[in-house]
């Protein structure tokens, strides 16, 4: 790591202490200016719930990526800081209700978490443009093979926070001399999907001259990278036998799929009445629709959802995934589908056995047999349930292409973790307030 990077890392984690510390003392004192005679401590209880406050709001911020101030757009950070001080705020007035042995005023709690909402997104807000005035886009080298423009208009669509494009170079329109002669004029190196060999040999160069090395993985990369390592002799070996989550992992995760989805589906049952009737009025038609799909190891199941569709959506028998505009979609299907509403009945899915609550999305087997033929590793996702949210949906858009779908899933199967699965759910809600995460095809 080249100087300029580990400086801007340590101001970038000094920033974030800094927002942690002003949050959780603004938070203390309008605690103690609002419930004055509720909650009463000596000093040492004070302090233990400003501990809990900072703690709680950290790990939010992690899971939303509220830290990640090099790599944001300054919308996504204000979102982030957002919804972890609203799951904050939450937590922490069910806790100081049960220290005071009664509900504190609720719309007091409100009021300050809609002052500490607007104090976290201004300075998060400011701190962003300071680190970005310091240490704007990085100038960067760009090695291709065929494509880049895909991975470029990406980056263009991020704000071009990150990287700064001074030059562009093909392995396969160069001399392999001449993009090592190029690599020494940079600091930051991106490398994209190029033969394997050059890669390795440009990987090693970078690493030799110390270069930031940023590059786009294969799927095998992915799979070793959870690779255990083993020293059984005197050279290190690498052991791939996960592939997924173990027995008492499928066990874990089985129990706590079937336990939200019975609380997900108490708590949205006024919803799912609402927009049952909704339905009914706007054609008369159909509630719910079923259509055959693919879970682990290929077994099909039959999916239920909202309709969200005219009833003569596919009266030609032909699979058509949705578009943008799409005139097949009803006025009603526009509003459920804009927020994830048509997925509720899939919790009855969930429930049978047949999904999970996060698990990459089931395909139709239509579609994925024509997709196996362009893309077999696409098989891959198979490993384990299909999913009612998963990776590819909270870190890509709803248009991202196959193959970026492949390695985001299985980014999920080959680092399980219940706290992953924890993450990625309450990732969901904030992509539901994303309009890129949640646009057509």
């Amino acid at each position: 790591m080249n100087k300029k990077v580990r400086t801007q890392k340590s101001i970038e984690l000094f920033l974030n202490l800094i927002l942690l510390i002003i949050l959780t003392i603004s938070y203390f004192i309008m605690l103690r200016v609002f419930f004055t005679n509720e909650i009463v401590f000596f000093a040492k209880g004070y302090i233990l719930i400003m501990v809990l406050y900072a703690v709680i709001l950290s790990v939010f911020m992690g899971i939303y990526g509220g830290y990640k101030l090099s790599f944001s757009k300054v919308s996504d950070l204000m979102w982030s800081v957002s919804l972890s001080l609203i799951f904050t705020s939450l937590i922490v007035y069910i806790q100081n209700s049960l220290i005071a042995n009664h509900l504190l005023n609720i719309l007091y709690s409100s009021i300050i978490a809609t002052i500490q909402i607007f104090i976290g997104c201004l300075i998060v807000y400011l701190e962003w443009k300071f680190l970005y005035s310091k240490f704007p886009a990085k100038d960067t080298l760009l090695i291709y093979e065929d494509d880049y423009l895909t991975v470029l208009n990406k980056l263009k669509k991020n704000g071009d926070l990150n990287f700064n494009f001074k030059d562009i170079i093909s392995v396969k329109d160069n001399t392999f001399s001449a993009v090592i002669d190029k690599i020494h004029l940079y600091d930051y190196i991106l490398i994209l999907d190029i033969n394997k060999n050059e890669k390795n040999y440009i990987i090693n160069e970078c690493y030799k001259s110390s270069k930031s090395i940023y590059l786009i993985p294969t799927n095998n990369e992915i799979i070793m990278n959870n690779a255990e390592k083993l020293h059984l002799i005197d050279t290190p070996l690498f052991c791939l036998n996960k592939f997924g989550p173990s027995q008492l992992e499928k066990i874990i995760k089985r129990f706590f799929d079937v336990l939200l989805s019975l609380i997900a589906l108490i708590i949205f049952s006024p919803i799912m009445l609402v927009v049952s009737i909704l339905i009914k009025i706007n054609d008369n038609g159909p509630v719910f629709y079923k259509q055959v799909r693919l879970t682990q190891y290929g077994k099909e199941f039959m999916i239920y959802k909202f309709r969200s569709m005219r009833i003569d959506a596919e009266k030609d028998g032909k699979a058509l995934v949705a578009k943008e505009g799409d005139d097949r979609i009803t006025k009603i299907g526009k509003i459920i589908r804009k927020f994830r509403l048509d997925e509720i009945p899939q919790l009855l899915n969930i429930l049978n056995g047949d999904m999970s609550i996060v698990g990459p999305r089931p395909e139709r087997p239509e579609l994925a047999e024509n997709i196996y033929k362009e893309l077999p590793e696409f098989e891959h996702r198979l490993k384990v349930k299909a999913g009612l949210t998963g990776y590819a949906q909270v870190y890509g858009k709803y248009n991202t292409t196959l193959k970026d779908k492949l390695l985001l899933d299985l980014m999920y199967i080959e680092n399980y973790s219940l706290f992953l699965d924890i993450k990625i759910i309450l990732m969901t809600i904030k992509t539901i307030f994303i309009k890129e995460s949640t646009e057509g095809f």
